[in-house]
């Protein structure tokens, strides 16, 4: 199977940065999509984050609309989290409104 997060090569290392997230229940994640795949510094961030009793919502956004890769990993790694896939916002405006049910 194929992982994202476990890879080294997918992964970047970030400095001074708080990964503490215990005192939060959501966590909203938002990251570009990279030839169907998280960017870098989200799969660093996702490897370091304990997520365990959170609830996630993911924000994908990409060129085509459809983070495949990305999307299949994420409903596999953690299945309670929500999953929002958009096509280019910065350009396509009306892409933001999936987003008015979360913020």
């Amino acid at each position: 199977s194929y992982i994202l997060i476990k890879d080294d090569e997918f992964k970047a290392k970030l400095i001074n940065y708080n990964n503490d997230v215990s005192e939060y229940d959501v966590i909203y994640i938002g990251s570009p999509i990279w030839n169907s795949r998280l960017s870098t510094p989200i799969n660093t961030v996702l490897d370091e984050l304990d997520l365990t009793d959170k609830e996630v919502l993911f924000i994908l956004y990409s060129g085509s609309g459809k983070p495949n890769k990305a999307t299949s990993y994420l409903k596999e790694k953690y299945p309670r989290s929500t999953i929002i896939n958009m096509k280019e916002p910065a350009k396509n405006r009306k892409e933001l409104y999936k987003l008015d049910d979360y913020l």
